[in-house]
């Protein structure tokens, strides 16, 4: 009899050990995945992005009316170009002359809130709407604020560019694909997964420089 007990739990610890090393070892393997996983989207993630600056602008309105506002506005490099004007996060009609940057609102009475965004890319001037500059009411700044935006240029540069050069470029060794889902539309990047494969995908929410909601998702395998 005790060479029976001693021969089951002999046999019991080994069990014991083998469903430990093997599900260890799975578990390893799915936190390597998810690991490869978050670091690859960062990477791509980072590529796609930039730096943008935002600047607060409030407005004091008696009434409410259409006007023209402006505010002068030192910029730096070449980032006069890709000013824009939003209002509620929907860009305005806006004209640049000289460091003077013109744009029509349509004002409620009290407080009104714009944002004026840029960022230092040599890219086409945005400002360029042609409407009346005459009664143009001054608005002050605020201090800017520095975040990041999805840039079309980056994506652009992503889409027309090999994806073994691509990973080359972000020192990625996996297989990976990229989604860009901008208004309900998706753009792929990259192969389709193999069947049978176990997918680990990343989702990231952002906004283009634009203001464009974007969500960028990457797959691994």
């Amino acid at each position: 009899m005790n060479v029976d007990w001693i021969i089951a739990i002999a046999l019991f610890l080994i069990f014991i050990s083998w469903s430990f090393a093997y599900y260890t070892g799975f578990f390893s393997v799915t936190l390597d995945m998810r690991a490869g996983v978050e670091g690859i989207s960062g990477k791509v993630v980072d590529f796609l992005s930039i730096d943008v600056y935002d600047v607060p602008v409030v407005f004091n309105s008696t009434e409410a009316e259409s006007r023209v506002l402006y505010m002068d506005f030192p910029w730096p490099g070449y980032s006069k170009n890709s000013t824009r004007i939003f209002s509620g996060g929907q860009s305005l009609p806006c004209y640049i002359s000289g460091n003077r940057v013109y744009w029509q609102a349509d004002l409620i009475q009290g407080e009104n809130k714009f944002e004026m965004r840029y960022y230092d890319e040599n890219v086409s001037l945005f400002c360029d709407s042609s409407f009346s500059l005459a009664n143009a009411t001054q608005a002050i700044p605020w201090v800017s604020e520095k975040s990041k935006a999805i840039s079309q240029a980056k994506i652009n540069q992503m889409l027309a560019t090999n994806l073994h050069s691509f990973s080359r470029i972000l020192g990625i060794n996996q297989d990976f694909r990229v989604e860009l889902e901008i208004n309900n539309v998706t753009t792929v990047y990259g192969t389709d997964p193999p069947l049978g494969y176990d997918v680990h995908v990343k989702e990231t929410p952002g906004r283009k420089e634009n203001n464009e909601g974007v969500r960028v998702r990457v797959l691994t395998w």
